[in-house]
């Protein structure tokens, strides 16, 4: 049992952090300058959304919530650029998937407001 309490802290320590790398974005970027990590044409591209959710899950409130999604969909729609440029149209499609559903998400929490 304290295995499971403290692989529990390090992990809300770990998002807590990654919550807080993103209030430093900014609403004047442009896309070709978003570093978005993993593009949708990895395997591990889940994993990077998973993330996204607990990021997200763990932000607090509702405005929290709704501003790291909107850096998220400024993510997903860079992945979206560059995944039209390489080509993919496969990758650019799951990308597309993303934004749709941090959009909506977003659209939930902009509504607890």
């Amino acid at each position: 049992m304290n295995k499971y309490l403290g692989f529990s802290s390090v992990l809300v320590l770990v998002l807590a952090s990654l919550v807080v790398a993103h209030e430093d974005a900014t609403a004047d970027v442009h896309l070709e300058e978003i570093d978005f990590g993993m593009a949708p044409d990895s395997p591990w591209y889940a994993f990077d959304l998973l993330g996204e959710n607990f990021q997200v899950a763990f932000a607090g409130s509702p405005e929290e919530q709704a501003h790291l999604e909107a850096f998220f969909t400024l993510e997903h729609y860079a992945e979206m650029q560059a995944m039209v440029e390489a080509g993919d149209y496969d990758a650019a499609q799951e990308a597309s998937a993303a934004v749709e559903n941090t959009l909506e998400s977003m659209h939930d929490h902009i509504e607890e407001v």
